[in-house]
């Protein structure tokens, strides 16, 4: 990919021997150099390495590129958040891969960090705890962080938004969870015909053809049962937590914390 944009993309390799899981600190840094990539104007310059800090490692992803205001530094792992068109990112959207990353982080109890300057460029960066021993390249095994108990039972998220589902669906997943997702009220209708959720996950506006209170009416009529529910909304009004009262659900508001999704889940006997 870096290729194809006349990038040129630097990893500086390191013996250093860090405590996590490796699969999903690949995700991580992963996903940041495919933001840089693409965010980059062709024939920029992209730096992966590493320094050492106070017990810590900090990845780095560092690019040449247009750089992020300050106002928006604290905003961008958020869902599909979307950068201010002078700078050429309206309607490319930086959600889906930055808001993996802050699930991811959150998961593993790792720190982000991002730097800018406009309009030199950006680096991204995750701080990985050192192992306690260091055995450099020959290290055959690396230690995970002790992780909370994972989750069981099967839960149906709906979400019109692509972000928000695969973000949200890969977190849950990596929670312990089975997840079957879909994008609309008809997905969802077609998805308990062949498998009984233990419990419902779903956006409230769903592009404006169906709230999600109306569509978990429909799914439990058909189920036959009032399976437990998680209703997510940005709206905080008085009358979205009544609609929700009256249905026996729980409201979850945006942006949604995911520790918080998860106590809800352990809550409604998915532990």
């Amino acid at each position: 990919h870096a290729r194809k944009k006349h990038h040129n993309l630097v990893v500086i390799d390191s013996s250093v021997t860090v405590s996590s899981d490796p699969a999903l600190l690949e995700q991580i840094i992963t996903n940041y150099v495919a933001n840089a990539i693409k965010y980059t104007p062709a024939g920029g310059h992209i730096v992966v390495g590493c320094r050492r800090t106070n017990g810590q490692l900090r990845v780095q992803v560092c690019d040449n590129g247009p750089g992020i205001p300050a106002s928006e530094l604290n905003k961008i792992f958020d869902e599909y958040r979307q950068l201010e068109d002078t700078l050429g990112y309206r309607g490319k959207g930086l959600g889906l891969g930055l808001s993996i990353v802050k699930l991811i982080a959150q998961l593993l109890s790792l720190k982000l960090e991002v730097k800018s300057t406009l309009p030199k460029g950006s680096c991204f960066s995750v701080l990985v705890p050192l192992a306690e021993r260091q055995s450099g390249r020959s290290a055959t095994q690396v230690t995970a962080r002790p992780q909370q108990r994972k989750g069981t039972g099967v839960i149906l998220l709906i979400d019109d938004d692509p972000a928000v589902l695969d973000s949200t669906s890969l977190f849950l997943r990596l929670s312990g969870y089975t997840v079957i997702v879909a994008s609309s009220p008809d997905e969802a209708m077609a998805a308990i015909a062949t498998t009984q959720p233990d419990l419902v996950v779903t956006d409230y506006g769903l592009a404006k053809k169906e709230t999600g209170i109306e569509l978990l009416i429909r799914l439990r009529t058909v189920l036959g049962r009032d399976v437990p529910a998680i209703v997510m909304t940005g709206d905080s009004s008085e009358l979205r937590a009544r609609e929700a009262r009256e249905l026996n659900c729980e409201l979850l508001r945006k942006p949604v914390d995911v520790h918080v999704l998860l106590q809800l889940l352990r809550e409604s006997s998915l532990v």
